[in-house]
């Protein structure tokens, strides 16, 4: 016995919105699991010849002349709303693989560091520190 037209028609209807429902369900866990929608900012995208990433390749190469080799220094940078000082701090201890490179603390003091490199940040009213050189867009400082 033949399928008649409007029962394909059906059939076809039902299958297509089977389908569309299955996509959609299948979208939506995807988006959760990967968190697409959550996402409130630009991706995590530094990389070699971005201008932060060369300002501060430029002002880490001025200071290690100027560091004793096994010293331990603090990386101070700029004051950032936006949680980039992880990434400064990261950036810092990649160009400086010979030394150990610690956050600075600012009110709680260099901790263990020697000597403290501020890169876009001035440190200059700080009683603790001695200027030791200027470099491209920051300063090195040598912890008294």
């Amino acid at each position: 016995m033949p399928a008649s037209p409007l029962r394909s028609a059906v059939l076809g209807l039902l299958v297509a919105g089977a389908a569309l429902g299955f996509l959609r369900s299948l979208e939506d866990a995807l988006a959760g699991y990967d968190a697409r929608r959550a996402r409130t900012g630009p991706p995590l995208v530094w990389h070699f010849g971005m201008a932060p990433v060369a300002a501060l390749e430029r002002c880490v190469a001025a200071a290690r002349p100027h560091l004793p080799p096994g010293s331990v220094v603090a990386f101070a940078g700029p004051p950032e709303p936006r949680g980039d000082g992880f990434l400064r701090w990261r950036w810092a201890a990649y160009f400086l693989p010979e030394r150990d490179v610690v956050r600075w603390r600012g009110a709680a003091g260099p901790g263990p560091a020697t000597h403290v490199l501020a890169c876009r940040r001035d440190l200059a009213g700080d009683s603790r520190l001695a200027a030791v050189a200027r470099l491209p867009a920051g300063r090195l400082y040598r912890v008294r």
